[in-house]
């Protein structure tokens, strides 16, 4: 009799132990998976404003761009000399958080310095000013696209 009462003992005690194994184990398991979707979710975060500030930077560009039409900076090289101060962070956030969109950013670049080795000419066509601002629009804008493009497939 005292063999069989051992035994249920026993028995009840891994019954027990095994019951707290399978809760600790389950908790681990639902820290982890939590720890997991909310570090995914804060990456996701953080290059979503890094998206909303490149672009934001990038139409910063445009309006100091368009300045340049203005009639006090037109014939100004002055104006043109050194780069906008947008310039470093937009190309900083583009390399940092879009490394795979280089070509969207290449075009970016090519058709900035178009257009700024174009305006600092002081004899500069307005007319062609024009269209280089245009064209540069239409690289903003694509590469607008392309970033958007890039969180839609996240």
């Amino acid at each position: 009799m005292d063999e069989t009462r051992l035994a249920q003992d026993v028995l009840s005690l891994l019954d027990k132990i095994m019951v707290g194994i399978v809760a600790i184990v389950a908790g681990v398991i639902a820290q982890w998976l939590s720890h997991n979707w909310s570090k995914e979710r804060e990456q996701e975060r953080i290059l979503r404003e890094k998206a909303e500030a490149l672009v934001t930077e990038m139409y910063k560009l445009l309006d100091w761009a368009l300045s340049l039409f203005d009639p006090v900076s037109l014939g100004n090289n002055q104006v043109i000399k050194k780069p906008p101060p947008m310039l470093p962070r937009l190309f900083a956030l583009w390399r940092l958080y879009f490394p795979s969109l280089e070509k969207e950013q290449m075009a970016l670049m090519d058709s900035w310095t178009h257009f700024a080795e174009y305006a600092q000419d002081s004899s500069s066509n307005v007319q062609r000013m024009g269209q280089l601002y245009d064209k540069l629009v239409d690289t903003v804008t694509d590469c607008s696209e392309a970033i958007h493009d890039h969180m839609v497939k996240r």
